[in-house]
Order: structure tokens, then sequence, then C-alpha cells
């Protein structure tokens, strides 16, 4: 078993869920609220069961404790920042089927990370990004960090490089098809998006898309006199909104209804 004495450069994301205390606070007078929050940790545990799976690379990371997750990879890892960016994809838009909003930060540097140890500049930034820039229901990097992510894998191991200028270039096409860019400069997991090729058929992600709706116009309501939270939810509906649009635009009548919300104020 590898043993790490000192900081790795390491792709960190840190992840945890919106309204977490109001959820709790909730559940003890509301069993379904009590199920949504056992059936969402059930989702962080079971993605950290995935990447401890014999099959994955024990070099890849995952803790969870409370509402939080974090998941880390070695900056070198082939397709490293690939994976993690699609692993939360996939989470946040599972867990957005069952009415569960998540903020997140994902930063590259350097970082301790092993069993129940997790700390370092890289943890400090991702942190930073989820609690102080991302507000809304994101999870964002930084462009900077998406550079150094990609390049990250010419980095050497026994003095080959892991990747040819060709992958290089599918790499990033990859990750930034993965990724959208918001109006405060940050690019955010564009998992509204991304679910279309993940599902089965056009009707499945329809489903998903208006059960999501149904999810956001709640949250909406239920805060409707909170204008500091609210507006969370009003930028999620204007990325809603922006989807079905363009979907309606491709394909036709999609059956979706548009949500009435303010716009997105930039902050």
């Amino acid at each position: 078993m590898k043993t790490i004495y000192d900081y790795e450069k390491r792709i960190v994301a840190f992840v945890d869920i919106l309204g977490f205390q109001s959820m709790v606070d909730t559940s003890v007078v509301d069993h379904y609220t009590f199920l949504k929050i056992r059936d969402a940790l059930e989702r962080f545990r079971e993605l950290k069961r995935e990447k401890e799976d014999d099959l994955y690379d024990k070099d890849i990371k995952v803790t969870t404790f409370s509402d939080s997750l974090v998941i880390s990879y070695p900056a070198n890892y082939v397709g490293g920042l690939f994976h993690i960016l699609f692993d939360l994809t996939i989470l946040q838009f599972d867990l957005l089927q069952n009415g569960v909003f998540v903020r997140g930060g994902i930063a590259l540097g350097d970082l301790r990370h092993i069993q129940k140890e997790i700390f370092g500049p890289a943890m400090n930034a991702a942190y930073y990004l989820e609690n102080e820039k991302a507000i809304y229901p994101r999870i964002i990097i930084e462009e900077s960090t998406l550079n150094t992510g990609i390049d990250s894998t010419y980095d050497k191991q026994n003095d080959e490089p892991l990747i040819d200028q060709n992958n290089h270039d599918v790499e990033t096409k990859e990750v930034t098809e993965l990724l959208k860019k918001d109006p405060d400069g940050y690019y955010s997991l564009d998992y509204l998006r991304i679910a279309a090729g993940e599902l089965d058929t056009i009707d499945e992600y329809y489903l998903a898309l208006n059960r999501a709706r149904n999810y956001i116009q709640t949250a909406l309501s239920i805060n409707h006199d909170n204008d500091t939270v609210r507006q969370k939810y009003e930028w999620l509906a204007d990325y809603y909104n922006t989807v079905v649009t363009e979907l309606e635009a491709v394909n036709g009548s999609t059956g979706l209804s548009i949500l009435e919300a303010g716009p997105w104020v930039n902050q």
C-alpha cells in the first residue's frame, strides 16, 4: 500500500448539499424529507464504493462526511480532470432527480488525501470556491485550473509522457463539452445538457427535465419571501429555461414548460 508522507499535486472537488440544515430540521416532522436526506447521502457513499472497487486505481480518493463529499485524483492521472467532472455531473443530475441541490468547487494543487485526512492548499481553494463563489446550485472551476488540469497529463512517470498531442486535444474537447461558461467568468458543470446523452431515450430525458422543473418550482415557491435563497433557484430556473428553449429550437415541442422566475443578477 502506498504511503503518502507529503503533499501530492491533486485535482480535488468539494461538494455539499444546499439547504441541508433546513432539510434536517424539516426531516424531524416530515418523513419524506428524512428519506430524501438518507438517499442523497447514500448516493455519496455509492460513488465512494464505486471508486474504491478493485477495478479502479487506488490513487482515486473519495471521502464523505455529514452533507459533504470530497473526491480527488492525482494531477497527472490520465483523463483525471475529465473523470472528476463527469463523476460530479452524473452525481449532480441524479441528486436533482430527488429534489436535492448541490454546490461545489474544483481546484488543483497541493493536497494530502488519505483515509480520513484531507488538508492542503488545494482543499482550501476548493472549499473557498464552494463557500464563497459558487453561490448557486452549481459546481465551478476556474479557467486557469481547467487549463492546468488538462496540461498536467503531460507530467512524466518513468520518463515517459502520459499522452501525446492528439490525445491532449481529445481530452480538451471532452472536458470542455462537460462545462458551460457563466457570466461571472467561472465554468460550471453543464449537467442539464449532459444528461441527454446518459439516458436511453429522448422521452426519458424530457421526463427527467420535467421532474427537475417541478423541484426547482417548489424551491422557488418555498423561498418566495427569502430573496437571498430564492436567487439561488432563480439562477437554476434560468439555466433550465435556456436548455428547454434550445431543445425546442432543435426538436420542436418538448412538452416542457418554462419556469417563471426573475433573471439571475450577477454578483
